[in-house]
Protein backbone atom coordinates (compact mmCIF):
# COMPACT_ATOMS: atom_id res chain seq x y z
CA UNK A 1 0.00 0.00 0.00
CA UNK A 2 1.47 3.35 -1.02
CA UNK A 3 1.32 6.47 1.11
CA UNK A 4 -0.29 9.44 -0.57
CA UNK A 5 1.55 12.72 -0.63
CA UNK A 6 -0.32 15.60 1.00
CA UNK A 7 -2.16 18.03 -1.24
CA UNK A 8 -0.16 21.18 -2.07
CA UNK A 9 -2.41 23.38 0.08
CA UNK A 10 -2.24 21.02 3.07
CA UNK A 11 1.53 20.63 2.63
CA UNK A 12 2.02 24.40 2.60
CA UNK A 13 -0.17 24.90 5.67
CA UNK A 14 1.63 22.10 7.52
CA UNK A 15 5.04 23.53 6.59
CA UNK A 16 3.96 27.00 7.77
CA UNK A 17 2.77 25.54 11.09
CA UNK A 18 6.04 23.68 11.51
CA UNK A 19 8.02 26.87 10.92
CA UNK A 20 5.95 28.94 13.36
CA UNK A 21 6.12 26.32 16.10
CA UNK A 22 9.84 25.67 15.54
CA UNK A 23 10.53 29.41 15.68
CA UNK A 24 8.81 29.57 19.05
CA UNK A 25 10.94 26.67 20.30
CA UNK A 26 14.18 28.17 18.96
CA UNK A 27 13.28 31.51 20.57
CA UNK A 28 12.53 29.89 23.93
CA UNK A 29 15.13 27.10 24.10
CA UNK A 30 17.81 28.09 21.59
CA UNK A 31 19.10 26.13 18.65
CA UNK A 32 21.01 23.59 20.77
CA UNK A 33 18.02 23.09 23.06
CA UNK A 34 15.58 22.40 20.23
CA UNK A 35 15.69 19.01 18.57
CA UNK A 36 13.74 17.68 15.60
CA UNK A 37 12.04 15.34 18.10
CA UNK A 38 10.94 18.33 20.16
CA UNK A 39 9.61 20.13 17.07
CA UNK A 40 7.75 16.98 15.98
CA UNK A 41 6.22 16.60 19.44
CA UNK A 42 5.11 20.27 19.49
CA UNK A 43 3.21 19.87 16.21
CA UNK A 44 1.98 16.33 16.96
CA UNK A 45 3.88 14.78 14.10
CA UNK A 46 6.45 12.06 13.77
CA UNK A 47 10.11 12.92 13.29
CA UNK A 48 9.87 11.36 9.83
CA UNK A 49 7.00 13.70 8.94
CA UNK A 50 9.14 16.69 9.88
CA UNK A 51 11.90 15.35 7.63
CA UNK A 52 9.37 15.19 4.80
CA UNK A 53 9.36 19.01 4.87
CA UNK A 54 12.94 19.73 5.98
CA UNK A 55 16.11 17.75 5.38
CA UNK A 56 17.85 18.93 8.56
CA UNK A 57 17.48 21.03 11.69
CA UNK A 58 19.59 23.72 10.03
CA UNK A 59 17.09 23.87 7.16
CA UNK A 60 14.32 24.39 9.74
CA UNK A 61 16.38 27.21 11.27
CA UNK A 62 16.82 28.84 7.87
CA UNK A 63 13.05 28.77 7.27
CA UNK A 64 12.42 30.15 10.77
CA UNK A 65 14.87 32.98 10.29
CA UNK A 66 13.37 33.81 6.90
CA UNK A 67 10.00 34.20 8.63
CA UNK A 68 11.54 36.33 11.38
CA UNK A 69 13.34 38.52 8.82
CA UNK A 70 10.05 38.90 6.94
CA UNK A 71 8.36 40.17 10.13
CA UNK A 72 11.11 42.73 10.65
CA UNK A 73 10.94 43.82 7.01
CA UNK A 74 7.16 44.23 7.25
CA UNK A 75 7.49 46.38 10.38
CA UNK A 76 10.23 48.53 8.87
CA UNK A 77 8.48 48.65 5.49
CA UNK A 78 5.37 50.06 7.15
CA UNK A 79 7.22 53.29 8.03
CA UNK A 80 5.61 55.87 5.76
CA UNK A 81 7.78 57.81 3.35
CA UNK A 82 7.63 61.58 3.61
CA UNK A 83 9.39 64.43 1.85
CA UNK A 84 12.10 64.33 4.51
CA UNK A 85 14.31 61.25 3.98
CA UNK A 86 16.42 62.10 7.04
CA UNK A 87 13.45 61.86 9.40
CA UNK A 88 12.25 58.76 7.53
CA UNK A 89 15.64 57.09 8.10
CA UNK A 90 15.58 57.84 11.81
CA UNK A 91 12.02 56.48 12.08
CA UNK A 92 13.08 53.36 10.16
CA UNK A 93 15.97 52.76 12.58
CA UNK A 94 13.69 53.40 15.58
CA UNK A 95 11.12 50.95 14.19
CA UNK A 96 13.79 48.28 13.76
CA UNK A 97 14.87 48.68 17.39
CA UNK A 98 11.27 48.85 18.63
CA UNK A 99 10.61 45.53 16.89
CA UNK A 100 13.63 43.94 18.57
CA UNK A 101 12.52 45.05 22.02
CA UNK A 102 8.80 44.32 21.67
CA UNK A 103 9.27 40.93 19.98
CA UNK A 104 12.43 39.74 21.70
CA UNK A 105 10.73 36.89 23.52
CA UNK A 106 9.17 35.59 20.31
CA UNK A 107 12.21 35.78 18.06
CA UNK A 108 15.58 34.10 17.87
CA UNK A 109 18.59 36.10 19.07
CA UNK A 110 20.62 37.34 16.11
CA UNK A 111 23.92 36.22 17.61
CA UNK A 112 22.64 32.64 17.78
CA UNK A 113 21.22 32.77 14.26
CA UNK A 114 24.53 34.07 12.89
CA UNK A 115 26.48 31.44 14.84
CA UNK A 116 24.47 28.47 13.58
CA UNK A 117 23.67 29.65 10.06
CA UNK A 118 27.05 31.19 9.39
CA UNK A 119 27.72 34.77 8.37
CA UNK A 120 27.12 34.31 4.63
CA UNK A 121 23.79 32.48 4.94
CA UNK A 122 22.55 34.98 7.52
CA UNK A 123 23.69 37.90 5.35
CA UNK A 124 22.01 36.44 2.24
CA UNK A 125 18.70 36.10 4.08
CA UNK A 126 18.91 39.58 5.59
CA UNK A 127 19.85 41.07 2.23
CA UNK A 128 16.59 39.72 0.83
CA UNK A 129 14.53 41.38 3.53
CA UNK A 130 15.47 44.24 5.87
CA UNK A 131 18.65 45.33 4.12
CA UNK A 132 16.66 46.09 0.98
CA UNK A 133 14.56 48.67 2.81
CA UNK A 134 17.67 50.21 4.33
CA UNK A 135 19.42 50.34 0.94
CA UNK A 136 16.46 52.26 -0.56
CA UNK A 137 16.58 54.71 2.33
CA UNK A 138 20.32 55.25 1.97
CA UNK A 139 19.83 55.84 -1.76
CA UNK A 140 17.22 58.52 -1.00
CA UNK A 141 19.60 60.22 1.41
CA UNK A 142 22.54 60.15 -0.98
CA UNK A 143 20.52 61.16 -4.02
CA UNK A 144 19.13 64.10 -2.04
CA UNK A 145 22.58 65.23 -0.90
CA UNK A 146 21.88 64.45 2.77
CA UNK A 147 24.98 62.26 3.28
CA UNK A 148 28.68 62.65 2.62
CA UNK A 149 29.72 60.88 -0.59
CA UNK A 150 30.72 57.53 0.90
CA UNK A 151 30.47 54.44 -1.32
CA UNK A 152 26.83 53.32 -1.15
CA UNK A 153 27.53 49.65 -0.41
CA UNK A 154 29.84 50.62 2.42
CA UNK A 155 27.18 52.90 3.91
CA UNK A 156 24.55 50.16 3.68
CA UNK A 157 26.84 47.65 5.40
CA UNK A 158 28.02 50.01 8.13
CA UNK A 159 24.59 51.36 9.04
CA UNK A 160 23.04 47.91 9.01
CA UNK A 161 25.96 46.63 11.09
CA UNK A 162 25.28 49.30 13.72
CA UNK A 163 21.59 48.34 13.79
CA UNK A 164 22.40 44.64 14.15
CA UNK A 165 24.92 45.33 16.92
CA UNK A 166 22.35 47.51 18.69
CA UNK A 167 19.78 44.70 18.40
CA UNK A 168 22.22 42.14 19.80
CA UNK A 169 23.11 44.42 22.71
CA UNK A 170 19.47 45.17 23.51
CA UNK A 171 18.62 41.47 23.47
CA UNK A 172 21.64 40.23 25.43
CA UNK A 173 22.17 43.13 27.87
CA UNK A 174 18.74 44.64 28.51
CA UNK A 175 19.83 46.10 31.85
CA UNK A 176 22.95 47.81 30.48
CA UNK A 177 21.34 49.85 27.71
CA UNK A 178 17.93 51.37 27.29
CA UNK A 179 16.08 51.51 24.02
CA UNK A 180 16.36 55.29 24.07
CA UNK A 181 20.14 55.05 24.59
CA UNK A 182 20.38 53.00 21.40
CA UNK A 183 18.12 55.31 19.43
CA UNK A 184 20.17 58.32 20.49
CA UNK A 185 23.44 56.61 19.68
CA UNK A 186 22.24 55.61 16.19
CA UNK A 187 20.93 59.10 15.50
CA UNK A 188 24.31 60.53 16.56
CA UNK A 189 26.15 57.96 14.42
CA UNK A 190 24.06 58.89 11.38
CA UNK A 191 24.48 62.57 12.15
CA UNK A 192 28.23 62.19 11.80
CA UNK A 193 27.74 61.16 8.18
CA UNK A 194 25.44 64.04 7.31
CA UNK A 195 26.63 66.28 4.48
Amino acid sequence: MSVKSPTPKFAEETRDTLIQEALELFARHGYAGTSIDRIAEKVSMTKGAVYYYFSSKKEVLIACYQLQAQWVAEAVGAVPETDNPWDDTLRLCDTFLDFVVSNGRHTMPLQEVITFLGWETWRDIDSSYTMGTLARTISRLQDGGWLKPYPRNLLNSMIYGVLVEAAINLASSPDDYTLQDMKTLIADFLGGMRA
